[in-house]
């Protein structure tokens, strides 16, 4: 593929095969800690959660067996998102 793609990820990422990326790196709104709208787009931090668990789904779907997946984020969040 070899391509960058602008759009929703969940979207976008729900036309891609199972089983056929290598890599994917990420690096979601942060949810509250950056001062732009697109930070605050989330009311609660559960809907947060729950949006991130959507694309993580689709990002294992994607993933080959033994891809890789960077995610960068801010602890706080990611720790929501570790269990």
């Amino acid at each position: 593929m070899n391509r960058v793609i602008l759009g929703d990820c969940i979207e976008e990422l729900k036309k891609i095969e199972a089983n056929s990326i290598d890599l994917v790196i990420a690096d979601p709104p942060y949810w509250k800690v950056i001062n732009e709208k697109w930070d605050y787009q989330w009311r609660t931090e559960q809907e947060y959660v729950n949006w991130c668990l959507k694309w993580m789904k689709e990002v294992s779907r994607v993933l080959r067996l033994g891809g890789t997946f960077y995610c960068f984020g801010y602890f706080r969040t990611l720790a929501l998102l570790s269990t």
